[in-house]
């Protein structure tokens, strides 16, 4: 499923033109028919997610805001050793829904382009009017 969503990611940012800089998507991942949807797409660091990121994977996203800020590459950055324990960690929200829609139809938007990896749905970013 990561690669599906990076595949995912990749071409909703190449769609948008979005080239530089911090971002968080979200996805909806319909079990039924193992399609992954975009539900939000903000084009900044998800600062609920930082302390997560740090602890981790050791690295500092406030650090490399900065340096994208002033043109170094992220990448060159030192990383620091992880403090969290040796267990799984993650940030994921759950909801369950009852079945059919609840408000208005939503309008359909364009299709992203075709997948370049086999085995990921064809997603649809959910744009508002």
């Amino acid at each position: 499923m990561q690669a599906c969503a990076l595949d995912v990611a990749q071409r909703f940012l190449t769609a948008v033109g979005f080239t530089h800089g911090l971002f968080n998507m979200e996805f909806l991942h319909d079990s039924a028919t193992d399609r992954l949807t975009v539900i939000e797409f903000n084009p900044r660091m998800a600062s609920q997610y930082s302390d997560l990121y740090l602890r981790v994977l050791g690295i500092d996203m406030h650090v490399i805001g900065l340096a994208l800020a002033h043109g170094r590459d992220p990448k060159a950055l030192p990383r620091g050793a992880p403090t969290a324990a040796r267990r799984p960690a993650s940030s994921t929200a759950y909801s369950t829904r009852p079945r059919g829609r609840i408000g208005p139809k939503p309008r359909r938007p364009a299709p992203l382009p075709a997948p370049t990896r086999t085995g990921c749905s064809s997603p649809t970013p959910n744009r508002q009017p």
